[in-house]
């Protein structure tokens, strides 16, 4: 079994982001040996943090700094053509950005942390997800 926990991009959005209320899954993040999340995580997180920018949630200063933070995160990535196979299998139940975390961490055999309660809700029973509360 590989260590750690396979993060998604809700997660690492929120973590980021340094919403005051969430010190706790910062910790959380911090006290993990290894993260794991699927190539497109980047993408996803990029685009969260744009558009907590927009939305006027960030600064354009504090949104650089989630960036920059971002890139130095010891996150080892995955390419999806490694699990395409299971994320092709679960497309009933998530859309492709969703089911590869769902399969990452069933390959890896380790947690899915997540926000996404419908990802907790409909994940295998073989994989164990961690809800971080809304």
């Amino acid at each position: 079994m590989t260590a750690g926990v396979v993060v998604d991009a809700s997660v690492l959005i929120r973590a980021l982001a340094e919403d005051p209320g969430d010190e706790l899954l910062r910790q959380r993040l911090a006290s993990e040996r290894k993260l794991h999340a699927p190539a497109h995580v980047g993408v996803e997180v990029l685009n969260g943090i744009r558009g907590l920018t927009i939305g006027g949630k960030l600064t354009e200063t504090r949104a650089r700094r989630a960036l920059e933070d971002f890139v130095d995160l010891p996150i080892t990535r995955y390419a999806v053509e490694t699990m395409a196979a299971r994320v092709w299998q679960s497309r009933h139940n998530f859309n492709a950005y969703d089911g590869a975390y769902v399969a990452l961490a069933q390959a890896l055999d380790v947690p899915l942390l997540t926000r996404d309660r419908k990802i907790a809700d409909t994940a295998p029973s073989d994989v164990e997800v961690l809800l971080h509360p809304a």
